[in-house]
């Protein structure tokens, strides 16, 4: 046989089996996370409740995750504030945390999912405002 041939078969036989591999390797389909934030506009020390919504790509509600939130500064030096997330139910999960500081922030979201998938989100907070003053009595 050729060399030429020869070549042409291995680079034949190579292709094939690429295409069989990723023909047969189930990918899984991915979870969209939605963040809702109570209030939309956060005030320094003042609690928000964070929402986070998981549905998976073919519109199923993701039950049964367990799920971490930590804020973090966009600057480093400030330690993560962690909250505890709860299912609030049908694929609404739930976590209050109080931003100890103005300016940005970003949460980020993770856990494992009831089939031992990892999911992992985040979005940013920006412009979180100055703790109010507290008004003066008469």
């Amino acid at each position: 046989m050729a060399p030429e041939a020869l070549a042409s078969r291995v680079v034949a036989g190579i292709l094939a089996w690429c295409c069989l591999f990723a023909g047969c390797s189930r990918r899984e389909p991915e979870i969209t996370v939605t963040w809702t934030l109570d209030p939309q506009r956060p005030t320094a020390d003042a609690e928000i409740i964070v929402r986070l919504e998981l549905v998976s790509a073919d519109g199923t509600p993701v039950n049964g995750a367990r799920l971490q939130c930590d804020a973090q500064m966009s600057h480093p030096g400030m330690a993560p504030i962690a909250g505890a997330v709860v299912e609030r139910g049908r694929c609404v999960y739930e976590t209050r945390l109080r931003l100890t500081m103005p300016g940005d922030w970003v949460l980020v979201a993770s856990g494992g999912l009831p089939d031992g998938r990892r999911v992992a989100s985040s979005t940013r907070v920006p412009g979180v405002q100055p703790a109010k003053p507290p008004v003066p009595g008469p």
